[in-house]
């Protein structure tokens, strides 16, 4: 794994960390259930990713791709075993999968856009 730079800190993460938590406490006011449950959603995957760009960031944009395929990949894991086993009450379900798989893919998604927007602003004040 190659290093690709310096650790990122994960200020659009925690902004939407933040924006979530306002949202939920927003939905929770107006007694909105679908709003809340997916402001939830947002704080977790938001959270999750925070850890995970401490973690990533410095690798190369391939590592960013494999990760947004894996995460994607774990999400779309935990969402279809929840389809399938949503009301039996285990304590440590296979949906936690699903909760670290969206975080690493919003994180990895997130550092690869910053690291081709900061990669196309250094080519344009080349040129």
């Amino acid at each position: 794994m190659s290093r690709s730079g310096r650790t990122r800190t994960p200020s659009p993460e925690l902004v939407m960390l933040g924006a979530g938590f306002v949202s939920a406490l927003l939905a929770a006011q107006f007694r909105a259930g679908t709003w809340l449950v997916s402001s939830i959603f947002v704080c977790i995957f938001a959270a999750v990713a925070a850890g995970f760009t401490r973690l990533l960031s410095r690798r190369g944009l391939g590592v960013q791709i494999t990760s947004v395929a894996l995460g994607l990949a774990a999400a779309g894991f935990g969402y279809f075993w929840w389809l399938r086993h949503g009301n039996e009450p285990e304590v440590f379900s296979p949906m936690l999968v699903g909760y670290l798989g969206g975080g690493l893919a919003l994180s990895g998604t997130i550092t690869a856009a910053l690291r081709m927007r900061r990669a196309a602003s250094e080519r344009g004040s080349r040129g």
